[in-house]
């Protein structure tokens, strides 16, 4: 579960990534994380409610290698059920160039989950197993670039985690192909009140595992949201005005190695639930980092001079204080790797997810965490997605900003546990920035 960035941020970050209305910038320039400089032209967003279901059946399978990575003893269903959800649309000028971004993704209801597994171990002469587990995964990034008009709307993105359980089974990569994916012009989407059919029925066989899915999955999309070029708040909402300046930081290097020691929870009661009883392992990301985006934001009343900002953020002389600083970014680590033991060897790599950064300041340094959101292979294993469980602490000299360059520590949280698991992280990162380009934007947000 990510940390969410500052109020600013929730506020300038474009609604697609928040599916849901937020306030509107009004000043010529906003910050889009990760887009800095853009301009809003447009902001349409589509309410979804979805109906139905996704199951994905599967077992170990010779004929796509499962004695090699240690699953051939597994087989089971996974089942999705999102429930809501929202088609967002972006479009907005930068350098000169009009671009979009767009995004299509499902989530359980509240406090609901969506994603159950329930996956066999059989293994000769040793004691069967059962893991059975529920997490509350996003369908997202579903929906691809338009071309020529059209969008396609697909189950799985083969880059997303929405089947990882703590359960040995398929990663979406594997299925994604399964179910024919649906072709649909963007304006018709736009305008909502239609829905959309995602039903059908495929096979698939890779890395080890073989199956199929059987979707009767439909979205319902609602009347579409208004545009607004000005802030709406409700009436006798007091306002106020806030400037931000944003300064891209570009990744140089990314230097050390992170891992995790996980054993199954030693209470057999625990244990038992999800098949974790005697198992022991190691979890690692292989070298390799890309899509990084971060940035060094200063936020402050819009009435403060610009120099008090260009201060705050160490670029000038000027009066920083009653301006606040945030040093966020993202990034992809390269594969993330598992080695586990329980009656057999499960050795297997799956794609490395997202690490969100944090950082809040005070006089003296900047601190944080950050979240490395997957973990997951086709082994059985922890999710390692809980704010409770063990995550890198960040830390930063409020000196650094001083410098063109500068290297962001991350470094282990401490041990913990995940549900049928302890673990222990180790090993620490270097991330080195450079500091770029700024973009400025005032917004009016609610005041106090």
């Amino acid at each position: 579960m990510r940390r969410s960035r500052s109020l600013l941020l929730g506020l300038v970050v474009p609604m697609l990534l928040a599916l849901a209305p937020v306030a509107r910038a009004q000043s010529s320039s906003v910050v889009l994380f990760g887009v800095p400089g853009g301009k809003i032209l447009s902001d349409k967003s589509v309410q979804i409610t979805a109906e139905g279901q996704i199951v994905v059946s599967f077992h170990g399978d010779a004929g796509t290698g499962c004695a090699t990575y240690g699953l051939c003893a597994y087989s089971g269903t996974i089942v999705e059920r999102p429930r809501t959800g929202a088609f967002a649309v972006l479009v907005y000028r930068q350098g000169g160039k009009l671009r979009q971004q767009l995004s299509l993704a499902l989530e359980p209801g509240p406090g609901q989950y969506y994603t159950a597994a329930s996956v066999e171990r059989s293994i000769p002469g040793q004691p069967p197993g059962r893991c059975a587990d529920l997490q509350s995964n996003a369908l997202d990034d579903l929906s691809s670039t338009p071309h020529h008009g059209a969008v396609t709307i697909r189950l799985f993105n083969p880059g997303g985690t929405s089947l990882s359980t703590r359960c040995a089974g398929p990663l979406d990569a594997d299925v994604a192909g399964a179910v024919p994916a649906v072709t649909i012009p963007l304006e018709r989407l736009i305008r909502g009140r239609m829905t959309v059919s995602l039903s059908g029925t495929g096979t698939f066989a890779a890395h080890g595992f073989a199956g199929t899915v059987d979707s009767t999955l439909a979205l319902v999309l609602g009347k579409p949201s208004k545009t607004y070029s000005q802030p709406q708040f409700p009436s006798g909402t007091k306002t106020t005005r806030i400037r931000a300046l944003s300064e891209r930081l570009t990744l140089i290097r990314l230097a050390g190695n992170l891992g995790a020691t996980i054993q199954g929870a030693a209470n057999p009661l625990v244990c038992r639930l999800l098949d974790s009883c005697g198992l022991v392992g190691t979890l690692g990301f292989g070298a390799g980092v890309s899509d990084f985006t971060g940035d060094v934001v200063a936020t402050g009343p819009a009435t403060r001079p610009y120099r008090d900002f260009l201060a705050a953020l160490g670029l000038s002389a000027g009066n920083p204080r009653g301006i606040s600083v945030e040093v966020g970014g993202s990034w992809t680590m390269g594969p993330v790797m598992s080695d586990l033991n329980q009656f057999g060897t499960c050795t297997d790599s799956g794609p490395g997810g997202p690490m969100v950064l944090d950082l809040a300041g005070s006089h003296r340094e900047f601190k944080g965490f950050v979240d490395a959101t997957s973990w997951r292979t086709r082994c059985p294993g922890p999710t390692l997605d809980d704010p409770a469980n063990p995550q890198l602490a960040a830390v930063l000299p409020r000196s650094a900003l001083g410098r063109r360059t500068f290297t962001i520590e991350l470094r282990s949280a401490g041990a913990g546990e995940d549900d049928g698991y302890t673990v222990a992280l180790h090993g620490h990162l270097s991330l080195v920035v450079r500091r770029g380009r700024i973009s400025q934007s005032v917004i009016t947000a609610p005041a106090g």
